[in-house]
């Protein structure tokens, strides 16, 4: 009996700190619970609210395949400051950006300024519209840079591009892939773009579209000259010129880069270099030109025209491309930017390159 107090003093020790825990436990949940709803948590290609004045939106998912996750070297801090001026007088840099949610517009921003889309070390996406002729483009431009380059901590090298060519009555879209093998072809792929906005802008009514490709080679042969620059570029264009009842569509290209349309249900190729048993020779500039221009070819409206980097046009055409039938879902509208930068970094362990496409809905 001398014992029972003892015991029960034992007892009423561990029930006390059995319920201080329990106690602990319930204000560290709350704690973190509290915190966790100033964390948003998006899922990959959706968008996000900033600053203290943002409102929490619903989460808002793409059906599109959403993009690799991003490793290797740190990119560089991002800036504030506005986009880049070219030296190319007029042409604007989109620079990658952060994309937020509630700044939306009602309506697309109109398409003024010729403008090149590169991220060497961060993905980067732009859209606009731009009207002529009675016809109606939507324009989609991205770039990502692929996971080779990412896990060795090496920049991006394709760049992308569209101008208006008031001489001309035509919308041109530009595609540039810099040779892995050679260090600095990120740098001649952007030149490449750079100057084929810029001549492509300038060249006459009468010159055939090839012309801007022997413009182009004798500018990076300066550049590369003048800079010490050991790099190579694939290059494709395509020049949409609106008529009657749709749009003209000429194309032209020196390597492994690419045109396609797309029509509801169908995929056709308008310009490429595949070659069987040969997929890492590519023709570059500024070594090579274009073989025999091709005639333009009519295409109605509904229809969407896209150039591309071998990273993101490989995958297309063939009933058994997965990237194809996905497209043909959601490329009936033109869509959000940020669903179109997720749908040319699609996920596919097979395809680790750059990817970039500039893609225009005809309506």
């Amino acid at each position: 009996m001398a014992e029972g107090p003892a015991g029960d003093s034992g007892l009423l020790a561990v029930v006390t700190v059995g319920v201080l825990a329990i106690l602990v436990m319930t204000v560290l949940y709350f704690l973190q619970r509290r915190r966790s709803h100033n964390v948003q948590r998006v899922p990959a290609g959706a968008e996000v609210s900033t600053g203290s004045a943002g409102k929490a939106q619903p989460r808002r998912t793409t059906g599109a395949p959403q993009p690799p996750p991003r490793t290797g070297a740190a990119a560089p801090a991002r800036s504030s400051r506005p986009a880049r001026t070219s030296k190319f007088q007029g042409l604007r840099q989109v620079m990658p950006v952060r994309l937020t949610r509630g700044g939306r517009p009602a309506t697309e921003p109109e398409f003024v300024d010729p403008v090149v889309v590169h991220g060497s070390w961060c993905d980067s996406v732009f859209h606009a519209t731009h009207e002529a002729g009675g016809t109606r483009f939507a324009i989609r431009a991205a770039t990502v840079r692929g996971k080779e380059h990412a896990y060795g901590g090496e920049p991006g090298q394709d760049a992308v591009g569209v101008v208006w060519s008031a001489s001309r009555g035509a919308l041109l879209l530009v595609a540039a892939d810099g040779l892995g093998s050679l260090r600095d072809s990120g740098a001649v792929a952007l030149t490449a773009a750079e100057l084929a906005l810029d001549h492509g802008a300038r060249l006459g009514p009468g010159d055939p579209l090839s012309e801007v490709f022997r413009r182009v080679s004798a500018g990076l042969y300066r550049e590369i000259e003048r800079r010490g620059l050991d790099g190579a570029t694939t290059l494709v264009l395509a020049e949409l010129r609106p008529t009657r009842d749709g749009v003209l569509v000429t194309t032209c290209g020196v390597g492994d880069s690419e045109a396609w349309a797309m029509q509801p249900g169908k995929w056709k190729a308008l310009h490429h270099e595949r070659v069987r048993d040969s997929e890492n020779i590519t023709r570059h500039l500024p070594k090579h030109q274009p073989a025999a221009g091709r005639d333009p070819i009519a295409v109605r409206r509904g229809t969407v025209v896209v150039v591309a980097s071998d990273g993101f046009a490989g995958a297309l055409g063939g009933e058994g491309s997965p990237l194809t039938r996905e497209l043909d879902k959601h490329w009936q509208n033109p869509p959000p930017a940020v669903d179109f930068l997720a749908q040319v970094g699609f996920q596919d362990d097979y395809f680790n390159d750059d990817r970039s496409a500039v893609a225009v809905w005809i309506q």
